[in-house]
């Protein structure tokens, strides 16, 4: 994100690479103080792309930076469509522009191969194309370089043309800043200090492969706007009225020199045959993370005696790549004294960002008033496992009912089994109380919620039509109903024939 000679020496480099995907972030070295590119802990950003928190001022980076270039060394008309932006909404005084919306999508569409090919690459100064990152998107940023994060922050030593125009552009909704190194053509480099300009950014998420993500940026035009003879008036105008991408991020990047010092590239050349197209005059960077803190969170693991046996639950509120669930057990708290019990893998839910519930009934034949220990662990598609617990069990010896128990034992039923398409699961009960009724496949994976709520009735109906959570009708097998209780958790096992 520099000007002048450093972007020179970027150029070099972008030229010899070929569609990728996004690769690691690292700017070249620098020796003059105007060109520091990170803050004061890392000046030269070795780490990556920074950032600064709006409200706690708390300094992070991103490793990686995702292009929509179908060619390293190319750009323009050879952008594709993995970082879009149209204008959705402009305000208007006096016929100036004083405000507009963008609404910004980024696509994970890695990776791209070839040279012509519809996708996206990256480019690094240090990196080969072997070296090149594909998977999903982790913590990905959009910056805005056509635009301030605040008028007051653009630095004081900049006079000229710099502090004079009162037409700036200035971000109404981000959530960062993003740490900009751009030196003016008069630059007085022994007063400008770390950290003095940043650019606004916006959070967009985790983007897996072949997904998208969608915000709307919002911006307002300070002073008395932008009037129709200033050149990012079409630009804005022609993104509303003709549905034109006004997001272009290419090697030939246009920066927030463009905006302030007319239509310039960062070398300050006139743009290439600009207008190249409609509208070319605008420009993002899109930054992200390739590997997550927590690719699964866990929310909760029990083990509970059932008339089946000790059964397990556990509940994800996210999954990533996730391709399954293997089950642990031990007679004692240490892992490595364990031994899987689950015969096949337990599928997992992929990528999901919504709360996935699962079971497992331990079948083996255990010793009444032992205590077993319990662990799940989670695979991923790379091979990575991390492993949750343990959570232990001790056997009763009266087969997990007690005088108590709010259901009476041996009503639990459900007719038809088997069944196509409805069934009605049954039981009495002896009190009222909280009660849950949950479907779960073969693989012990959630398929739908029938109950959960207080009941007070003696005698407790629902029915249950064979369809997911989605309304999706399921596929012929064996299911399970768990019935959860204040006090207790049953099982029983149903078909469906179609």
């Amino acid at each position: 994100m520099k000007k002048g000679i450093i972007l020179i020496v970027i150029a070099v480099f972008i030229s010899q690479l070929m569609a990728a995907p996004s690769l690691d972030v690292r700017e070249p070295p620098v020796t003059d103080v105007w060109d520091w590119t990170g803050p004061i802990v890392d000046p030269d950003a070795l780490n990556g792309q920074w950032f600064r928190d709006n409200t706690t001022f708390q300094e992070e980076f991103r490793t990686h930076e995702f292009y929509d270039n179908v060619e390293g060394s190319g750009g323009g008309t050879m952008s594709c469509f993995a970082i879009e932006g149209y204008v959705i909404m402009i305000q208007y005084q006096a016929g100036n522009i004083i405000a507009f919306d963008i609404e910004a999508t980024i696509t994970n569409d890695t990776p791209a191969y070839s040279e012509w090919a519809d996708g996206s690459n990256s480019h690094d100064e240090f990196l080969s194309t072997q070296d090149q990152y594909e998977g999903t998107l982790w913590d990905t940023k959009l910056t805005a370089e056509f635009a301030l994060n605040q008028f007051m922050q653009m630095p004081s030593m900049w006079t000229g043309p710099y502090r004079d125009r009162q037409e700036y552009i200035v971000a109404v909704n981000e959530d960062q800043e993003a740490w900009y190194c751009w030196t003016p053509d008069n630059p007085e480099p022994d007063l400008i200090p770390w950290g003095d300009y940043y650019v606004p950014t916006w959070d967009f998420g985790d983007i897996p492969p072949g997904m998208s993500s969608t915000r709307t940026l919002q911006f307002t035009c300070a002073g008395a706007g932008i009037p129709p003879a200033d050149t990012r008036y079409n630009v804005i105008v022609n993104s509303y009225d003709f549905h034109e991408d006004v997001l272009l991020n290419r090697t030939t990047s246009l920066k927030i020199s463009t905006w302030i010092d007319e239509i310039y590239t960062d070398i300050c050349q006139p743009y290439p045959q600009y207008p190249e197209g409609p509208l070319r005059a605008s420009d993002c960077s899109v930054f992200h993370n390739i590997n997550p803190e927590n690719p699964v969170e866990l929310s909760s693991f029990t083990a509970t005696y059932t008339t089946d046996g000790p059964t397990l639950g556990w509940v994800t509120q996210s999954e990533v790549d996730n391709i399954g669930w293997n089950v642990y057990r031990a007679n004692t708290g240490n892992f490595d004294e364990s031994d899987q019990i689950n015969g096949n893998l337990i599928a997992g839910a992929g990528t999901t960002y919504e709360p996935t519930e699962y079971i497992y009934i331990d079948e083996s034949q255990l010793q009444v008033d032992n205590t077993y220990y319990y662990w799940v662990e989670n695979r991923d598609a790379a091979g990575m496992t991390e492993t949750y617990g343990p959570i232990s069990l001790t056997i009763p010896d009266n087969n997990g009912e007690s005088p108590d128990a709010p259901i009476i034992e041996g009503s639990i039923r459900n007719y038809p089994n088997p069944f196509y398409p409805t069934t009605e699961i049954s039981f009495m009960m002896n009190e009222p109380g909280q009660v849950e009724v949950t479907i779960f496949n073969s693989k012990g994976q959630m398929v739908t919620t029938l109950f959960n709520g207080y009941y007070d009735e003696e005698t407790f109906n629902v029915a249950w039509n064979g369809r997911d959570n989605s309304g999706k009708e399921v596929t012929s097998g064996v299911y399970m109903y768990v019935i959860k209780t204040d006090s207790g958790t049953y099982s029983r096992k149903m078909v469906i024939t179609k």
